[in-house]
């Protein structure tokens, strides 16, 4: 499947909902385990994520689990098709998408070379 296809992207969409399914797995597991150790640093995580809640806060929690999958696969990923999944506020991207491409570096985001 070519990066960039609409088909990748909504490859990639499902891919993000099935990391969100993971870490409800990982939820319901320390519930079936009593692992309080587990649900307190969910809680902590959850508590981190109502201190933060701008759009930017929101864009770099979807980065951060995004670059964690691809982490994973050992896959990258264009800018431009980051900012598509995560509905980058900027779509134009006369400038190469500069502010979302310096938050990648800040996060270590797997990116491709741009053409």
């Amino acid at each position: 499947m070519k990066t960039g296809t609409r088909q990748h992207l909504k490859s990639s969409k499902r891919f993000v909902g099935l990391v969100r399914a993971e870490l409800c797995k990982v939820f319901l597991s320390a519930i079936d385990n009593h692992d309080s150790k587990k649900i307190y640093e969910i809680g902590r995580a959850i508590d981190a994520l109502d201190r933060h809640t701008s759009e930017a806060d929101r864009n770099r929690a979807s980065i951060l689990t995004i670059k964690k999958m691809l982490d994973k696969s050992g896959d990258k990923w264009t800018i431009r098709e980051l900012a598509e999944v995560i509905d980058w506020h900027d779509m134009k991207p006369d400038d190469g998408f500069s502010q979302l491409r310096e938050i990648c570096k800040k996060l270590k985001f797997p990116l491709k070379r741009s053409r």
